[in-house]
C-alpha cells in the first residue's frame, strides 16, 4: 500500500487540534503505476510506430546478412537515401570500417570496385559500390 501523511487541517491548511502528524509507512509490492500526459504519449506513440516502420523498411534490404547498395533496384525515399549515407559515413570514419546502426545491428563497410546509382524520390545519388556485411 501506499505510505501517508495523515493530519488535520482547516480548509486554510491550519493543523487542528494536537495529534499533529501520523506517518504510515508505504507497504512494499509488485505494481508500480506510472502516469503521462495523454498527449505526450500520443505524439511517443506516433514517432514510435513511424519509427518502427522505418526499420522494417531497411531490414528489408539486407539479404543473407548483406546489404549490397547496387543490388537496390526500387526508387527509394529520403529516409532510406540518408540513413545509408549515415551508416556509410559512420563506417568510413572508423579505422576498422565498422559501425552499428540504430536499431544496433553491427556491420563492416567493403568498398567494392567500381560505383553504383542509388535511385532516390528526391534525386539520384551515384557513390562508390558499397556493401554492408552485417553480423549475426
Amino acid at each position: 500500500s501506499k505510505g501517508a501523511i495523515k493530519r488535520h487541517t482547516d480548509a486554510k491548511g491550519t493543523e487542528i487540534g494536537e495529534e499533529g502528524e501520523k506517518y504510515i509507512s508505504a507497504i512494499d509490492g509488485n505494481d508500480l503505476i506510472l502516469s503521462i500526459d495523454y498527449n505526450i504519449q500520443s505524439i511517443v506513440e506516433k514517432y514510435l510506430k513511424e519509427a518502427e516502420k522505418k526499420k522494417n523498411y531497411m531490414l528489408r534490404y539486407i539479404n543473407n546478412g548483406i546489404l549490397d547498395i547496387e543490388t537496390i533496384e526500387e526508387t527509394v525515399p529520403e529516409f532510406v537515401r540518408t540513413t545509408l549515407l549515415s551508416w556509410i559515413s559512420n563506417a568510413n570514419l572508423s579505422e576498422d570500417k565498422r559501425s552499428i546502426t540504430e536499431y544496433g545491428q553491427k556491420f563492416e563497410l567493403v568498398r567494392k570496385e567500381g560505383e553504383c546509382t542509388l535511385k532516390c524520390q528526391d534525386g539520384n545519388i551515384t557513390m562508390p559500390r558499397y556493401e554492408m556485411r552485417f553480423e549475426e
